[in-house]
């Protein structure tokens, strides 16, 4: 009796050893991964989920950004893909569909914390295919400190077109250049801010400047945002010097440098809240989506531009519950906060508890960024009109070789050649 009963405790102990020792491996190939500010991020989401979920191992592995989808695509299709994968939130994970495990089902309790801009750029025919990790878009920060120098308000944002020019004026005659500039070909300066302000004139219209929609350059609404930084322009609210500047980084880093009182920046991995609060300094950086005029059908819209990158699941994971968690961990709650807050990245989640950031603009960047805003117009604009825009965009700002009239004529001549 003594024998049988050793041999059954051996056995017990050897059985628990052994199912100790069979652990699941979730593998998630990540283009981001290898980022100095983003490696530390998912290194404790991942040990966190983990910890949550016992036995499982995460194995996330970097992969190189410039060739990541010549390696995905035959990975995928030989079975040997990962569990989960970050993907761009564009045609080129629309082509990988097929292989990804579609996620109505899975995100329909929380869909609602995040804004259907976004699901519609990681989703096809109504099938969601990826979660939205990031969302990106464009906006209006500006500096306090040089607010409060030129005699403004600095808690208040000069959001409504009479008051964005008294506020230009004040800052000009205190000696301050009131809105930086990096308009050197392409004048993204000027393409940024007009993106903007055709939100405000279009709102979900914006789909019309497609090559078989109706919108165009020589709208009324387009005509008057062109008049309305026409006018900045010939003011010299926009830097003059800008003209001769990169946008990426010497502009960006001379409004850092406190050189500008007003920027027109994004919502991306750069030029950002945070780098502008890491500069500056948590308090003195303020933001507003965008400028209300007289004829402007919509008041206070964000410009977005859906989603920017992705979580998926592979459809043939053996993990297909644990692979879901996994994704659900990375862009909702605690994991989807400390992200965004070491990043500097929107991760467009409603539900996030902003009351933890350290910030002071990030939950009102936030909370813009999640009303569902406009999409951006140009996403929608043909790349051979688009084109035909920054040429005569570089005759109008940086050659000022032609006025705004005939920079209008010029741009529309595109979808001239396209639509007739």
């Amino acid at each position: 009796m003594k024998r049988i009963l050793a041999w059954t405790f051996a056995g017990v102990v050897i059985a628990g050893a052994w199912a100790q020792t069979q652990k699941i491996e979730l593998t998630v190939w990540d283009f981001k991964y290898d980022e100095a500010a983003v490696h530390p991020v998912f290194q404790a989401i991942d040990a966190d989920f983990e910890k949550a979920n016992p036995g499982v191992v995460i194995n996330h592995l970097a992969q190189p950004h410039d060739n990541y989808y010549e390696v995905i695509r035959p990975a995928l299709a030989s079975g040997t893909g990962p569990d989960v994968l970050l993907l761009h939130a564009d045609q080129r994970a629309v082509a990988l569909k097929n292989a990804l495990l579609p996620l109505n089902d899975a995100v329909a309790s929380w869909r609602g914390e995040i804004p259907e801009s976004s699901w519609a750029a990681t989703s096809s025919d109504g099938v969601v295919y990826g979660v939205p990790f990031t969302n990106q878009g464009i906006g209006f920060y500006y500096n306090k400190e040089l607010f409060a120098k030129a005699g403004l308000n600095p808690a208040k944002a000069p959001t409504e077109w009479k008051d964005f020019l008294a506020a230009c004026d004040a800052l000009k005659k205190a000696g301050i250049t009131p809105i930086g500039a990096g308009d050197a070909s392409p004048c993204f300066t000027v393409d940024f801010m007009l993106r903007a302000l055709v939100a405000n004139f279009y709102g979900p219209a914006v789909t019309g400047f497609t090559k078989d929609g109706k919108a165009s350059y020589t709208d009324p609404q387009y005509r008057q945002a062109v008049a309305m930084v026409d006018e900045l322009l010939k003011k010299g609210y926009i830097d003059p010097q800008g003209a001769s500047v990169n946008y990426f980084m010497d502009a960006i880093d001379a409004f850092k440098a406190g050189k500008s009182a007003i920027f027109v920046g994004l919502t991306s991995d750069v030029a950002h809240w945070k780098d502008f609060e890491g500069s500056l300094g948590l308090g003195k950086v303020g933001y507003f989506p965008n400028i209300n005029a007289p004829g402007m059908k919509f008041h206070d819209r964000q410009m977005v531009q859906g989603a920017g990158i992705q979580w998926a699941v592979n459809k043939a994971t053996a993990h297909k519950d644990l692979a879901v968690k996994l994704v659900e961990a990375y862009t909702r709650g605690e994991g989807a906060r400390l992200f965004m807050e070491k990043t500097g990245a929107i991760v467009p989640n409603s539900g996030i508890d902003t009351s933890k950031f350290s910030s002071k603009i990030l939950p009102t960047i936030l909370a813009d960024m999640n009303r569902d805003g406009v999409m951006d117009y140009s996403v929608y604009v043909p790349v051979s009109v688009y084109n035909g825009w920054v040429k005569a965009a570089e005759l109008y700002i940086v050659a000022k070789s032609i006025g705004p009239d005939e920079f209008i004529k010029q741009a529309e001549s595109g979808y001239d050649q396209i639509r007739n």
